[in-house]
């Protein structure tokens, strides 16, 4: 996964500021019909590890975004500054508040960028919220955006972190069919999930799909 982009722009610490004094109620987004809704987030802050806790309950009040820049499906100013302020959050420590920013897009009436989700993922693995990973997923599949290879190399991540090894390498799989290559990055997160998952044996399997891949590199 691509490095979070260090730095921040004038306004920013205003911001995450007013983000900061949420309650400790906030939603997470998810797309039903097509729509863009959000499902609340309890006890965010009380939590010793600081996860987000979904509810399973949809609200009705959200639909499509009506910011005429993000119809077009394209990304407008205000959804690539937030999603600038979400990784500077990451930055400083800060990735439980990264959700507020996202909904609060999607509340605005924006639609949110690839980038704004692989931004979420990030945070929420962090977090180790791992059960709100196949929702951003399935957000990002239904929204029609084509997952670029950093945000594959984000769910991979995500779920190697977790030690759920056959997700993760559906999604190595899935980033082959896109027309992606793994990249050595992509294997040694595999490598490490493996071990967290307790399977070093496959990680020896690894090794040598790795060595391939440097040889074809090397070769093109």
């Amino acid at each position: 996964m691509a490095a979070i982009p260090k730095g921040t722009h004038m306004g920013e610490s205003r911001e995450v500021k007013s983000f900061s004094r949420a309650t400790k109620t906030s939603e997470e987004a998810t797309v039903t019909n097509g729509r863009v809704q959000s499902l609340p987030i309890k006890d965010t802050y009380q939590d010793d590890k600081n996860r987000l806790r979904l509810d399973s309950k949809s609200l009705d009040s959200l639909s499509q975004p009506h910011c005429l820049v993000c119809m077009n499906r394209d990304s407008c100013r205000i959804v690539r500054s937030r999603t600038k302020l979400m990784n500077t959050l990451i930055e400083r420590g800060k990735p439980q508040e990264v959700q507020s920013i996202f909904n609060a897009l999607i509340e605005e009436g924006h639609r949110p960028s690839l980038i704004s989700y692989t931004t979420l993922l990030a945070a929420l693995t962090i977090q180790k919220c791992f059960e709100s990973i196949p929702s951003v997923i399935s957000q990002v599949e239904e929204n029609g955006m084509k997952p670029d290879s950093i945000f594959f190399n984000a769910v991979v991540n995500a779920f190697s972190e977790a030690g759920k090894m056959e997700e993760a390498m559906d999604a190595v799989r899935k980033m082959k069919e896109s027309g992606l290559k793994p990249t050595t990055s992509t294997y040694n997160t595999l490598i490490k999930g493996y071990g967290i998952s307790g399977k070093p044996e496959e990680s020896l399997k690894l090794l040598e799909m790795m060595s391939g891949c440097e040889t074809e590199y090397k070769d093109f």
